[in-house]
């Protein structure tokens, strides 16, 4: 029996990473850790520890000894951040195997700003016209250029973290600037050209260079984004696959031009312009998303892949392949089990809500 431990087990990511590994009916046990003593108690694993945050001096060492305790074989990170740097910095001090990409990759894509400066120069794919927020004066010379005079939304946010965090769309300069300040974030914040709602992620696994499995899923909506001053949470509520060669082929192009030799998870995020082009808006790697096991279920397992892959172990033909068409959306929402709905279901839904509009008109 092999064994895993996969870190802050009880969120989203880490809950579709356990289901997946399950859903591979593997012989392998899941030990879980997590910092936070509430989401550890909802936790898909065999075995829960709760721990210390990974600002601990002793975080490493830590995991390391329940490595040991437990025969642990490969070692998860399911948060990005701090603790995904942590254990990127620490990689050759683990006593178990991880599969991650270089640290100067994590250091670049953990990094908005740095990744479109070094996508900008080279001029490779579309990218919203973005600046860096050192002040003041270039908030405003800034967000007056890309708002047409104040008179359309931009783009604010921080260059560090994921799910829309600190991130908000505004054409009020007094806003944009009190908004700024609340979070300390100059010389931390960009500001961008405000795309359009339709986003699509490209995600990859990868093997020293070689690919070995890649799919793109469009997002069809945010779920709580009327709470959110940006729009965005990071909370898909439905999503399904799409196919796309060109934009699989500048995807993998783009991950090879920032990383000498990709291993890993990579995944690559896109925003549609006006014109429906995809411009490139971050970069996440080394760990998957929290609708992973929606892949899993389309019959694409990419935890189980990325689990092998760390392991050494071979990857089989018949496990690169999706099973179910586009046609199939996944469906997810707080308090309920995720659901893959077929898109005709919807649709007729639809035509029901047209036939009983008309109903109620004949007794206007």
């Amino acid at each position: 029996m092999k064994r895993i431990l996969v870190t802050d087990v009880g969120r989203s990511p880490a809950l579709n990473f356990c289901r997946s590994i399950r859903f591979a009916n593997d012989d392998v046990e899941i030990v879980g850790i997590d910092s936070n003593k509430y989401s550890l108690t909802w936790a898909e694993a065999d075995v829960k520890i709760l721990v210390p945050k990974c600002e601990n001096e002793k975080y490493i060492d830590l995991i390391n000894y329940i490595v040991e305790k437990y025969n642990i074989d490969f070692v998860y990170p399911s948060k990005t951040g701090k603790e995904l740097m942590m254990i990127s910095e620490n990689r050759d001090k683990l006593k178990a195997k991880v599969c991650l990409p270089d640290r100067e990759d994590i250091i670049l894509f953990e990094d908005k700003w740095k990744t479109y400066n070094k996508l900008h120069d080279a001029n490779i794919c579309n990218l919203p016209e973005s600046y860096m927020i050192y002040g003041e004066e270039d908030l405003y010379e800034n967000m007056n250029r890309l708002s047409n005079g104040f008179k359309k939304e931009v783009w604010i946010r921080r260059i560090y973290g994921s799910g829309g965090a600190c991130a908000i769309a505004t054409d009020d300069f007094e806003l944009a600037r009190a908004w700024v300040r609340r979070f300390d974030g100059w010389g931390k914040f960009m500001i961008s050209e405000k795309l359009s709602k339709k986003t699509l992620t490209w995600s990859g696994i990868w093997n020293n260079g070689k690919l070995e499995v890649s799919l793109i899923r469009e997002r069809l909506y945010w779920e709580f984004a009327d709470r959110s001053p940006a729009g965005v949470t990071g909370i898909t509520g439905g999503q399904k696959l799409i196919e796309d060669n060109q934009l699989s082929e500048m995807s993998e192009r783009i991950v090879r031009f920032l990383s000498k030799k990709p291993h890993g998870c990579i995944c690559v995020d896109y925003t549609l312009d006006s014109e429906g082009r995809p411009n490139l808006t971050e970069i996440q790697a080394s760990r998957l998303y929290t609708s992973s096991f929606f892949m899993t279920k389309c019959g694409l397992n990419l935890p189980y892949i990325l689990y092998k892959v760390g392991m050494g172990l071979p990857v089989k033909e018949e496990e690169k392949k999706v099973k179910i068409g586009s046609d199939m959306i996944w469906l997810k929402y707080c308090e309920t089990f995720p659901e893959l709905v077929n898109e005709k279901e919807l649709i007729k839904s639809e035509e029901n809500l047209k036939k009983l509009i008309e109903e109620i008109k004949i007794y206007e």
